[in-house]
């Protein structure tokens, strides 16, 4: 006589129970189709003992021999309540959402973002609510009680929306491993973003950043009551002089420009190639080339005197600041600009809510890309030529520059304001300059003052 468990396997539509491997699976024939699927316990782990996998199957047996899709509405909430209790640690969450096939193909500065907001709501939940363990347990008044505390401490809503969009989307990607019934904090509305534009700067600002190279920088200091003017010495200024030259003049991130190669300069096509860090993944690695602009030209001359064959970048010490303090690097050349413009270089808070309106500097490395970027718009060079310079990340806007030339190129660089340097000058140019340089010493003040009146004249 068959067992009871035998007999009801043979059930219709119960199904049947079978090991291979280490793993237990559940076989079914539903409207004349064989369908397999492998059992899993409550916490979502493989079946590897029969008792474990009977209970698994008793809950899928309930969902296929129901008469109607109420009964397997019930059966299936039945289940995910099981599941909740159960289920997915908070503890182990942010590795479940990194197992998930269907999130984001995010790079790993972003997923550092990501679990640097995470691990603040898990901090935060520590604090005040350690009742919460598991990721169902999160509910839609939880959500509503951390942003409203996050609001309170003043944040921007710049950075506010920032940290809803990442949970939101983690626990989007939660929702089947921990069985969510829904998203907690879907119900949790944007706030308006009160982000200040970052300001660029005038070609007069820029020559008098430049200058400073030359002539000092100067800041002012209170010491025994008195006003004292001190000045500013940037550590690697020569190096720190050409990463602006290369930010002003070819609309380079700070990361790009201070770890651009001696190898994506070439002096004889008079064109600097790199690719950009940031829109790499989604442009599949596409370089942007960039005719070389005189005054950044004679810079990476100047630079050449520094050159050696075991470092490839062209700021050895900058590019090795880089890596271990990126923000140090920043913070010099916000001083920089402090003391050869005299501006602030960081946002104000709203007198009213003492809240900032700004996550991100007023002036940084960052302001010289947006200067490029004005600096040629003003010049009237088409937007389409300026974003093939810069080198726009969207996929859509790449297409529409393909047909961008060299020439076309060539000429916005042409366009751009005479600062930073002298007067445009091409690789066949400078021995005939050298050589009026060295007539020049040679003239008496009259003729000096013809040549310097003829010269202006050019100029305007």
């Amino acid at each position: 006589m068959a067992s009871k468990t035998q007999l009801k396997t043979r059930e219709k539509g119960a199904g049947t129970i079978y090991l291979d491997g280490k793993r237990w699976y559940l076989k079914t024939r539903i409207g004349g189709k064989v369908k397999t699927a492998m059992l899993r316990n409550a916490d979502g782990v493989p079946c590897t003992t029969r008792p474990e996998a009977e209970r698994a199957a008793a809950g899928y047996r309930k969902i296929l021999l129901a008469d109607n899709r109420e009964e397997i509405a019930v059966h299936v909430a039945e289940a995910k309540k099981l599941k909740r209790r159960s289920g997915l640690r908070l503890a182990d969450a942010w590795e479940a959402y990194l197992d998930q096939p269907n999130r984001p193909d995010s790079g790993q500065r972003t997923l550092s973002t990501y679990r640097n907001i995470f691990d603040l709501f898990l901090k935060w939940l520590l604090n005040e609510r350690p009742d919460i363990q598991r990721v169902a347990e999160v509910d839609g008044d939880t959500a509503a009680e951390y942003f409203g505390y996050l609001w309170k401490s003043g944040i921007s809503g710049r950075t506010f929306n920032a940290y809803l969009q990442a949970l939101r989307l983690i626990f989007k990607h939660l929702e089947a491993p921990a069985a969510l019934d829904g998203n907690p904090f879907d119900g949790i509305g944007k706030k308006t973003n009160e982000t200040a534009v970052r300001k660029d700067f005038s070609a007069e600002q820029v020559q008098t950043i430049f200058d400073g190279f030359n002539n000092g920088f100067f800041y002012d200091t209170v010491a025994d009551g008195r006003t004292v003017q001190r000045e500013y010495k940037p550590l690697y200024a020569a190096e720190m002089r050409v990463l602006l030259y290369l930010c002003c003049f070819t609309g380079a991130r700070g990361q790009d420009g201070a770890l651009m190669r001696w190898n994506a300069v070439d002096f004889d096509a008079n064109t600097i190639t790199y690719t950009p860090k940031k829109t790499e993944r989604k442009t599949g690695g596409r370089p942007v080339v960039i005719p070389l602009f005189p005054p950044l030209r004679a810079a990476l001359r100047d630079a050449l005197e520094w050159q050696t064959d075991q470092v490839p970048y062209i700021l050895p010490h900058v590019a090795k600041r880089y890596f271990y303090n990126p923000t140090g690097l920043q913070k010099d050349v916000m001083k920089i600009i402090r003391c050869a413009l005299g501006v602030q270089t960081t946002a104000t808070k709203d007198e009213t809510t003492a809240r900032r309106k700004l996550a991100a500097n007023v002036y940084s490395l960052h302001s010289f890309r947006h200067t490029f970027v004005s600096l040629c718009a003003n010049a009237g060079v088409p937007e389409e030529v300026i974003a093939a310079i810069v080198g726009h990340g969207s996929p859509a806007m790449t297409r529409h520059y393909t047909h961008i030339s060299t020439e076309a190129k060539q000429k916005a660089i042409g366009a751009l304001p005479q600062i930073g340097g002298t007067a445009a000058v091409t690789p066949a140019d400078e021995p005939e300059r050298a050589e009026l340089a060295t007539l020049a010493r040679s003239l008496d003040i009259a003729a000096v003052r013809k040549l310097l009146n003829i010269a202006r004249s050019e100029h305007e």
